[in-house]
């Protein structure tokens, strides 16, 4: 006994389409994607113990940067002290990213995930109770043996960077 098949080329594609559709849905909740707008804090139905597909969670902060960096900071044999993200926004005026943040990262969720549909990185972290995400086109990845964000500061003080998130 088995399932009959469709014997219409047509019905085959819708089939192929609905299937897709259910997995890129599956895919799309179990890697907690979510669409956002910018700066904005969303807040979620109070009724729902779990986001949908398009929803933020309670609460979440999100910022667009130009650029993410995975740096790895290196010793003099070429073993990791630290990783860190650095966070930076290209200044039409100076003709260079600026630092806009930097963050230990601490545990492996913290590293930036690729996302296909808008294409883009995010990272994530609670900070107090509260979700950050930083989104940015960009992602370059480095292994230095000098802090990025200390060689920037040559540049820009760390006084006169624009604040990765507002003060609440």
């Amino acid at each position: 006994m088995g399932f009959p098949l469709p014997t219409n080329l047509t019905l085959t594609k819708a089939v192929v389409a609905l299937v897709m559709v259910a997995s890129f849905q599956l895919l799309a909740t179990s890697s907690n994607f979510c669409i956002a707008g910018g700066g904005r804090t969303v807040v979620q139905d109070q009724d729902s113990e779990n986001a949908s597909t398009t929803a933020i969670q309670l609460g979440e902060k999100i910022e667009y940067v130009d650029l993410i960096e995975l740096n790895h900071f290196i010793d003099d044999q070429g073993r990791q002290v630290f990783r860190q993200l650095v966070f930076y926004d290209w200044s039409d005026l100076d003709k260079r990213f600026q630092v806009r943040a930097w963050r230990l990262i601490k545990n492996d969720r913290q590293l930036p995930r690729r996302f296909w549909t808008p294409k883009r990185y995010e990272c994530h972290w609670h900070d107090d109770g509260q979700r950050r995400t930083v989104s940015a086109k960009q992602l370059r990845e480095t292994w230095t043996q000098q802090d990025p964000e200390r060689v920037n500061r040559k540049f820009l003080p760390e006084d006169q960077r624009v604040p990765l998130f507002a003060k609440d």
